[in-house]
């Protein structure tokens, strides 16, 4: 026959708090859910949510995050990163006021074609 296994008891908050003590002190996982009369797995979820450190944990020997986690880059960002990009921005801010402070038909028309090229570039119709 099955054995039915049962959840282990909900543990106090008091518990939780003598066991968060002895898991800072370095005290495994498995040894203070033994004995707490919990869940090896229940420890280490509860570590991870609360935030339990222990003082032999450096943060620096973590990977750095993947490139595509990364937030994306802010204009500055990418014109230390790329100092050409600086005469780009230089030249559209100079074509964005002359189209707004003295448009004619051929700005408008290049200010047209190149928002299109650009949409045609990322897949964007408009």
């Amino acid at each position: 026959m099955t054995e039915i296994k049962h959840r282990p008891p909900r543990l106090t908050a008091e518990a939780w708090a003598h066991a968060r003590e002895d898991f800072i002190a370095g005290v495994s996982c498995a040894v203070i859910a033994e004995r707490y009369g919990t869940t090896d797995r229940s420890v280490r979820r509860r570590a991870a949510i609360e935030g339990w450190r222990r003082p032999d944990f450096l943060p620096s020997r973590l990977a750095p995050p993947p490139p595509w986690m990364a937030g994306p880059r802010t204009k500055d960002e990418e014109m230390e990163i790329d100092p050409a990009l600086e005469e780009v921005d230089e030249a559209e801010s100079v074509s964005r006021f002359a189209l707004l402070f003295n448009p004619n038909a051929r700005s408008l028309r290049r200010f047209a074609f190149r928002q299109a090229a650009e949409n045609a570039a990322v897949d964007r119709p408009q």
